[in-house]
């Protein structure tokens, strides 16, 4: 039995789903009502069921989640502690079930750590650029001049609420002459990196022991942009992509250091400029 946890809005994962010969079951950690989960101890054994299945016949956890946000549960509220209450029940799955996951929550919320995604992607051979994570001002100034062009980023995902709407806050350029405002960034530390100028992106996927690569190149109003995550994907052309050999390998063994067994790489290709 496989047991997916995933999120109500997850439509991708029937893709998957819809093709596997085993039974399976979901469970949408945002779903109202919540599926009827129950744990039990009767004097001898630990017991637990999904909607009345038994969850000793789960072998596979598909762990879907990257992160839960909070938008329409004001703190002090009941609603929020009728969240903190159904996430309590669901996270003692985490431990509970004897099953290969893909991934362990606990290991997606360790690798989530940037500093140990570089120092870990170091150690194995990758080229990592000039990076700061800090929270003083002081530092930024020096760290540009050593690198020229930089790039800034928060040091955690998170939506904001403005209004009817939701922003995300993606990579943005910093360039050599640009005023820096820094007058937040005791507050809220950020992540300051030497920017590559690229011919194109090259996202891999990891899944166990195999990698697949692709290219993402930014056109139309997205050329030259510094996140191709930021505007329409009108303006992106994707395309298979083989990686070197080495750098395979090496994206292989860092998803299985951060003790995962899917994981993301994010690779660039460098513009070559002849003399």
């Amino acid at each position: 039995m496989i047991l997916v946890i995933t999120l109500t809005i997850d439509q991708t994962s029937q893709l998957v789903t819809d093709l596997l010969d085993m039974p399976y079951m979901r469970l949408d950690l945002n779903a109202n009502p919540l599926p009827q989960i129950s744990y039990r101890w009767d004097g001898s054994i630990f017991s637990a069921s999904l909607d009345g299945i038994d969850l000793s016949e789960v072998t596979s956890v598909w762990y879907r989640i990257s992160e839960l946000t909070y938008y329409n549960q004001p703190f002090g509220s009941y609603a929020m502690l009728n969240r903190k209450c159904r996430e309590a029940v669901i996270f003692h799955l985490y431990d509970w079930l004897n099953a290969y996951w893909l991934s362990h929550p606990y290991a997606i919320e360790r690798s989530q750590d940037k500093m140990f995604q570089l120092r870990n992607a170091v150690s194995l051979g990758l080229s990592v650029p000039k990076t700061l994570v800090t929270s003083d001002p002081r530092e930024v100034v020096p760290f540009r001049e050593s690198c020229g062009d930089i790039i800034v980023k928060p040091t955690a995902k998170h939506m904001v609420k403005i209004g009817d709407k939701s922003y995300s806050f993606f990579t943005n350029r910093v360039s050599a002459g640009m005023p820096l405002d820094l007058e937040s960034l005791p507050n809220s530390p950020a992540i300051f990196q030497q920017e590559i100028h690229r011919a194109f992106d090259v996202r891999t996927i990891v899944v166990g022991e195999e990698a697949f690569s692709i290219a993402i190149h930014q056109v139309g109003a997205k050329k030259g942009g510094v996140d191709y995550r930021i505007g329409a994907d009108r303006d992106l052309e994707f395309e298979p992509y083989k990686l070197p050999e080495e750098i395979q390998k090496a994206s292989i063994s860092l998803v299985k250091r951060l003790g995962l067994e899917f994981g993301l790489n994010r690779h660039f290709v460098l513009v070559i400029i002849p003399t």
